[in-house]
């Protein structure tokens, strides 16, 4: 379970291709697969969403849109300074951006630097990195 607590993200309902895939990944980003309403964790597509808590008893998840602003739990995929630019890697953790990358949000929470594995709080909106 995830630390890091949502602040005024929207909530959007995506249903996975594969809910195994998608068991206990809270916090990775998803992509919507080409031609149908579902998702994976995502690839190399175009970022979606990051998943929240799954629907009891469902292949749907609550998850976090990445057009709709405010903080969105994630997980990080190497060290993360505060703050940073992230992008979603292959898998669907969030890892430090560098220019001119197609990025899902800037790093806020915690201060602290982050390591492989760790919640983090991204302060979310699709942005191409100066």
């Amino acid at each position: 379970m995830l630390k890091i607590l949502a602040e005024n993200a929207k909530l959007i309902t995506v249903t996975a291709s594969v809910a195994a895939d998608l068991a206990n990944k809270e916090g990775y980003v998803v992509e919507q697969i080409a031609a149908s309403n579902k998702v994976q964790l995502y690839t190399t597509g175009i970022p979606y969403a990051v998943l929240g808590e799954r629907i009891q008893g469902s292949d749907q998840w609550n998850a976090y849109d990445l057009r709709g602003g405010g903080i969105v739990p994630c997980v990080a995929g190497g060290a993360i300074n505060t703050p940073s630019y992230v992008k979603p890697a292959n898998g669907g953790k969030v890892v430090a951006g560098a220019q001119n990358d197609h990025c899902v949000g800037v790093k806020r929470d915690p201060v602290a630097a982050c390591a492989d594995g760790e919640a983090i709080g991204v302060h979310v909106g699709l942005s191409v990195m100066p």
